[in-house]
């Protein structure tokens, strides 16, 4: 078997092709936020801690199963509850509903009756969570991000330069929007963990950025007089990448194990992190850096403008000018000593005249 030489790849001269794929995932992903927009008037599918609800946590003589109390809050409008049976065999239903009336909570006891035997009323626990709650999610969510990015922006410029904090931004800021838009065009429920996944999302993509422009910052010493900048950025690239995919590969491993038999609980939480890594990897490869190589391109062009060479009319105006001050010069030079010449002819007929 051949084997693969990541040191030759060319990353930097393929830009455009994974400009591309982010472009097309981001457009899926702002899609699915509009979609939901139009329909459920909300960007997200918000759960129960983001719209208030009822939590149902009951105790039957058999154990539960999940997809028959499932049809059983469907026949009621409740499909879209989280249900789940815990290891003691309680069932526990969230229903994103805060006006459950004492009718509907009955009514729904006695359908689950008929399936799983006798409710324990003494060892039932019904809880509401109203949209005050909700309101104070959202907020202190938007305040943990934009002090998170905050700090973030604030270090790396300080730590590398100012650039580098741009791309890092821009690169988070691209994780974000697919991991919600993604989120959002598979209605996926969205409660309070989704908050502590999205910081996790964004420590981890900033961390696999700085191994990154690290490596950048050391190879524009090493071989700034070597290599242009654009091999320098891809020869940084290739030689990060081995660390950050082996790094990504073996924590998705561990979150495609918690998605897959963590059950309802954490498959919110996990896929949320498996689609912020994911995307978070990428950017860091074939967004951040690149980025930096566009920038560096627009500032030489910037300093090739200011020292442009001057256009053909420009010059030609330039040449009429300096030849019309040099036209000038010429009569002055020759006016002049034909004054002085007649002046000294004069004293010398004067002198001959005595």
């Amino acid at each position: 078997m051949k084997k693969i030489n990541i040191e030759n790849w060319q990353i930097i001269p393929k830009s455009k092709i994974y400009f591309s794929i982010s472009l097309i995932v981001i457009l899926i992903a702002v899609f699915g936020i509009i979609f939901n927009l139009t329909t459920i008037k909300a960007p997200l599918n918000y759960g129960l801690d983001f719209t208030g609800g009822t939590i149902l946590d009951l105790k039957f003589e058999k154990t539960p199963i999940v997809s028959e109390a499932r049809d059983v809050m469907k026949e009621f409008g409740f499909g879209n509850s989280v249900i789940q049976v815990s290891q003691e065999g309680r069932l526990i239903i969230r229903i994103n509903e805060t006006a459950l009336t004492n009718e509907q909570r009955e009514s729904i006891f006695s359908k689950l009756e008929e399936k799983f035997g006798k409710l324990d009323r003494e060892n039932m626990r019904v809880s509401s969570i109203g949209p005050t709650v909700s309101n104070e999610l959202k907020k202190s969510g938007i305040i943990a991000l934009l002090v998170g990015l905050s700090f973030i922006f604030i270090y790396i410029t300080v730590r590398f330069q100012f650039r580098f904090a741009v791309v890092a931004v821009l690169a988070l800021l691209h994780d974000t929007i697919i991991t919600v838009g993604l989120l959002a065009l598979f209605r996926q429920q969205v409660n309070s963990p989704f908050i502590g996944a999205l910081l996790a999302i964004i420590a981890y993509s900033v961390q696999d950025s700085v191994v990154v422009l690290d490596r950048v910052r050391e190879n524009l010493k090493i071989y700034k007089n070597k290599l242009n900048y654009d091999e320098i950025i891809n020869k940084s690239l290739t030689q990060s990448f081995t660390r950050s995919f082996n790094t990504s590969f073996t924590t998705l491993l561990a979150i495609i194990a918690i998605l897959i038999f963590g059950g309802v609980t954490l498959r919110d939480f996990s896929l949320t992190l498996f689609i912020g890594i994911t995307a978070g990897t990428y950017s860091s490869i074939f967004i951040a850096a690149p980025l930096l190589v566009i920038w560096n391109r627009l500032s030489e062009h910037k300093t090739e403008s200011e020292k442009a060479p001057l256009t053909q009319p420009q010059l030609e105006k330039i040449t009429i000018q300096n030849s019309n001050k040099s036209t000038k010069n010429k009569i002055q030079d020759t006016t002049k000593p034909v004054k002085k010449n007649v002046s000294k002819s004069k004293k010398k007929k004067k002198g001959g005249r005595r």
